[in-house]
């Protein structure tokens, strides 16, 4: 949610789990737009499936993750001309709400405050099936009124910035009843990071790999071989915790450092001293159904401990399930045990992931079962358009709680290393999609509203095209909102992904 990583240099990223972990981008959802780390180029990472927010926020998301909750403001429903409204059809019919049961009534849309003069958010809102608008600004943030009975409405935001020729965009559409604050301040928020951070490893023992996690970002390396000029990380002036997480040769955990409570004020150094690491014993295992995975599907395991303001990696393996239940030594602040399992095949430019996992408060190990696998999306353009309209058609899955597009452009060479030149990042709730076996989606026309040309794929580009379902069996009701999670909750979460690439004409 793992997605494909392209790495320049320093191996850091924001990780991503299921939407129900959310902890980022991704937005679920955001599916956030890509986290970059000084020196690396990065695609959005899936930590076995669960969306990580920024610490987000988003996931989550998409932390981090990684969004603080917004609150509801006044304001009305903003002004500025009106645009083609786009479309959605479907092959089965859909129920609307009733005046008696309105779910009209404001939203609010908290998003990122740029702390340089080339970065910039722009932002507009559809009501139902209306005309989209611009929304009216209340204080940093946006507010509009939702007048549809059932309380549909959606929300498109593209952040830019001129100094770096990577916009990203993000549309959310989905129904009050599913959020009415919606918390977008991670987009990009690596940009917004203030303090670089630079991470040594002292008394490092043996070849084995060291797995270290400060804020949001992660790296990895061969302990006798750690290199800090090569790791460091992008901090805010808000406090985070780091770890280090030694694995064996099959990728479980065996020790870890954990220090609480960092914060930096201008560019600072960290050591973790492997000196005085905790061991760890793996006790714990998370499994799956006989004949669960198939034939040629490559498995994989993603198990984390996380908190507020950091994390502990305690399996990233290819073979084997097991990991550790951090010991109880009042060191380590309240967090819960994210497990997931990985069932990834690859079949010529198309690779279709399958992910299953746990949440957990004891870490105690469970059994999950993989989720069918979704077909590709279909992706083409709206004959004539200019900028180009991609028409997305899909079939939404059984029990999903929101259907998401992800299209990134990695043709361009102006990118600095850094992640596509352009993404677009789509999520549908389950309210905004009703039911329908069959979506057809048209994007908006947004050229009256302010829209750059710039933030439009052009015809000729070659894409990578992201289409996943999620769920989660005891969703909070933040879910959509990309707030912060309330508490950390028991639950079991699925996500099932295909991604192709994508010619457009």
């Amino acid at each position: 949610m793992l997605r494909a990583l392209r790495i320049v240099r320093v191996i850091c990223w924001l990780p991503q789990t299921l939407a129900f972990d959310r902890i980022a981008r991704t937005f679920p959802h955001a599916r956030i737009a890509p986290q970059r780390c000084v020196g690396s180029a990065i695609n959005r990472i899936r930590e076995g499936g669960m969306k990580l927010k920024s610490k987000l926020n988003p996931r989550t998301a998409w932390a981090v993750a990684l969004c603080a909750a917004g609150l509801v403001a006044c304001g009305g429903g903003g002004g500025g001309g009106g645009a083609d409204t786009g479309s959605s059809t479907a092959a089965t019919g859909s129920t609307g709400g009733s005046a008696s049961t309105s779910l009209a009534g404001k939203v609010t849309v908290k998003v990122p405050k740029w702390p340089k003069a080339s970065q910039s958010t722009w932002i507009a809102y559809q009501d139902g099936d209306g005309a989209w608008k611009v929304p009216e600004k209340v204080g940093d943030d946006y507010s509009f009124q939702v007048d549809s009975v059932d309380g549909r409405y959606a929300v498109i935001v593209a952040v830019d910035d001129r100094m770096e020729a990577n916009p990203t965009v993000t549309a959310l559409y989905m129904t009050r009843s599913e959020a009415t604050e919606l918390d977008l301040q991670s987009l990009d928020a690596w940009r917004s990071a203030k303090y670089e951070v630079r991470a040594d490893i002292r008394n490092p023992t043996g070849g084995e790999r060291c797995y270290l996690w400060i804020s949001v970002y992660s790296g990895r390396e061969a302990c006798n071989s750690w290199q800090p000029d090569r790791h460091y990380f992008r901090v805010s002036d808000a406090p985070f915790d780091a770890s280090l997480s030694r694995f064996d040769a099959e990728g479980v955990a065996n020790m870890y450092v954990y220090l609480r409570d960092q914060k930096a004020a201008s560019a600072m150094s960290l050591s973790l001293d492997m000196a005085q690491a905790t061991p760890l014993v793996a006790s714990q295992r998370i499994d799956l159904p006989a004949g669960d995975v198939r034939t040629g599907e490559a498995l994989s395991y993603s198990i984390s401990w996380r908190a507020a303001q950091g994390a502990v990696a305690l399996n990233r393996s290819a073979t084997s399930p097991a990991y550790a239940v951090l010991p109880a030594n009042g060191n380590l602040p309240s967090g819960v045990y994210a497990a997931w399992a990985s069932a990834v095949l690859k079949q010529g430019q198309t690779t279709s992931t399958r992910q299953a996992g746990y949440r957990s408060l004891s870490g105690l190990g469970q059994t999950v079962q993989l989720p069918a696998s979704v077909s590709p999306i279909a992706l083409s353009m709206l004959p004539g358009s200019s900028p180009i309209r991609p028409v997305l058609k899909w079939s939404p899955m059984a029990g999903s709680l929101a259907s998401s597009v992800r299209a990134d452009n990695y043709e361009d060479v102006n990118t600095r290393g850094v992640g596509p030149s352009l993404s677009w990042d789509f999520l549908f709730s389950s309210g905004w999609i009703r039911k329908q076996k069959t979506v057809e989606y048209t994007t908006p026309d947004l050229s009256g509203l302010g829209w750059n040309p710039n933030w439009s794929f052009r015809p000729g580009t070659q894409l990578t095209v992201s289409y996943s379902e999620d769920g989660d069996s005891a969703p909070e009701a933040n879910w959509y909102s990309g707030a912060a999670r309330i508490k950390n909750v028991e639950s079991k979460g699925w996500s099932s992904r295909v991604e192709t690439l994508v010619n457009l004409p």
